[in-house]
């Protein structure tokens, strides 16, 4: 189980709206936050000042394991909504 576990068997990558939608779609059903109400919304989480990056285990690449959504900004917010 340790091997498995190990951090040298993540690969982390960027999602985009060129992305297999396996992994999109897998995005869509898990996101417990924010929830995706169309493909019109998950393009625009893709797209601009946003990053989405994806988790994979080397032994099993094409399924998501951990997502890591992140918000660009100028400046360091006053809050988090």
């Amino acid at each position: 189980l340790g091997t498995w576990l190990d951090i040298g068997c993540l690969t982390m990558h960027r999602l985009t709206w060129e992305s297999p939608a396996k992994v999109v779609q897998k995005l869509m059903q898990y996101e417990a936050v924010h929830k995706v109400r169309s493909w019109d919304d998950m393009r625009h989480r893709l797209e601009g000042d946003r990053r989405i990056y994806a988790y994979f285990h080397s032994r099993i690449q094409h399924e998501p394991l951990i997502f890591v959504e992140v918000a660009l900004t100028l400046h360091i917010p006053g809050n988090i909504q």
